[in-house]
């Protein structure tokens, strides 16, 4: 047998690996809380009682108004990460789509982004502690869904893309070290691994209406999260993509129940996955890149235009009253035009994570000793028909219309990055 027979490269060790599922679903962590405590203990020795109580308040006198700290749950003299780490929490809890049956969830959600969008911003935040609400001015706050949606995803997808990394990091509001990023991402493609063996498991027994039932109704219910289409879309070309790379390679098929024809069906169509999946990455990055810029290009125009607006008002003779009302309008107008490229840079950040991820841990799924290679064959099978699934989801009615052109701007990355444009990608018919 090859050296590399039934073994997965791990990039990391640089060196082919043994999977088994079943021995690591044993000994998984239930959460990540030993690591993530470890590290805020570090971070809390380090920088002792000054540095972890300097928020902008601290030192002084107490903030003219304390309701956004109180919507946190934090105190006036909180960190940064802590601001972060509180809001990440809390905007689980009462995100709606965790809530649907909740006239209120979305109020809810809304206040505590809110509060956050002040007290994460060093600027805002000296604002609202000398003056309370009435110093922020007419500050236009953004939809917090969408921000929301684009910087730590969607609760009900966490069991098939895990904790992002921008998520992860809020949720230890410290910063972490690479061993701890390492494992957390090991532990995270491992997660993932071992709910998709349990997803696709009435496929490889044989039940094939009962999981297209299953997943299915599944896919209709990740459409009703925010974005969801969208990111069904993009997980669902992934699958498709790993799976037919897997299926193609001789060493993972042989003696696996697959006829010779088929067996070289399935390596000309993982040549060409292959392909999309160095096109889709090198499309992923330049995306990425890409809506940095434009970022970059809104911010400077913004600046430009709030410039002109004043120096237009002044020389129009205009008293401060009326030139201040100038310049919080294009403020306002600038906000809005920059706002969907700033989500579409944290969306395509986001992509990025997602896909290196997923593809790791379909990695795992489809090198997993724990089974027999016939069953790594139909997982293999099970999740080109789950991509196809996925990627014939429908965006359903009702999203808020403030996201049009968020959820646009995300959806163009997902096109961009190989996630719906791939027809021959879209397989299936096994």
């Amino acid at each position: 047998m090859s050296a590399r027979e039934g073994k997965r490269w791990n990039n990391e060790r640089r060196e082919w690996v043994v999977e088994n599922l079943e021995e690591e679903s044993a000994s998984m962590p239930a959460d990540d809380e030993d690591i993530l405590t470890a590290a805020r203990e570090r971070a809390k020795a380090a920088d002792a009682a000054a540095s972890r109580g300097g928020g902008p308040g601290a030192g002084g006198p107490g903030p003219a108004d304390t309701s956004y700290y109180d919507a946190l749950g934090v105190a006036p003299s909180a960190s940064s990460g802590e601001i972060k780490r509180a809001y990440y929490l809390l905007a689980r809890q009462l995100h709606p789509d965790k809530n649907p049956d909740d006239p209120q969830a979305k109020a809810k959600f809304q206040a505590i982004g809110e509060a956050y969008q002040v007290l994460s911003n060093d600027e805002l935040r000296a604002k609202y502690d000398a003056q309370g609400k009435d110093g922020l001015g007419d500050t236009e706050f953004v939809d917090t869904g969408a921000f929301f949606a684009a910087l730590f995803g969607s609760d009900k997808f966490e069991p098939l893309v895990g904790r992002l990394g921008l998520a992860t990091m809020a949720m230890a509001g410290v910063d972490l070290s690479r061993a701890d990023l390492q494992q957390l991402q090991a532990r995270r493609e491992g997660r993932i691994a071992c709910k998709l063996a349990t997803l696709l498991a009435p496929f490889v027994a044989g039940d094939s209406d009962a999981f297209d039932a299953g997943v299915t109704a599944l896919a209709a219910d990740l459409s009703k999260a925010s974005f969801g289409s969208t990111m069904l879309h993009s997980i669902g070309f992934m699958y498709v993509n790993a799976a037919e790379q897997w299926l193609g390679d001789p060493f993972n098929v042989a003696s696996g129940g697959v006829p010779p024809v088929e067996a070289l069906q399935n390596a000309m169509e993982g040549i060409g996955a292959k392909f999309r999946q160095k096109r889709q990455q090198m499309a992923a990055q330049a995306s990425a890149l890409g809506a940095a810029w434009k970022v970059y290009q809104e911010f400077r125009k913004a600046g430009d235009d709030i410039g002109d607006g004043a120096d237009g008002a002044a020389a129009a003779g205009r008293t401060p009253e009326e030139a201040q009302a100038a310049v919080r309008a294009r403020m306002a107008a600038a906000q809005e035009a920059i706002l969907p490229h700033v989500i579409e840079a944290l969306w395509n950040a986001s992509l990025l994570d997602i896909q290196m991820t997923v593809r790791h841990a379909v990695s795992k799924l489809l090198h997993d000793a724990a089974v027999t290679r016939e069953a790594r064959v139909a997982r293999a099978l099970g999740l080109k028909r789950l991509g196809a699934i996925f990627q014939a989801a429908v965006e359903v009615e009702g999203t808020n219309d403030a996201r049009s052109a968020i959820e646009a701007a995300m959806r163009a990355a997902v096109a961009k990055n190989g996630g719906e444009d791939d027809g021959a990608s879209q397989g299936g018919k096994h």
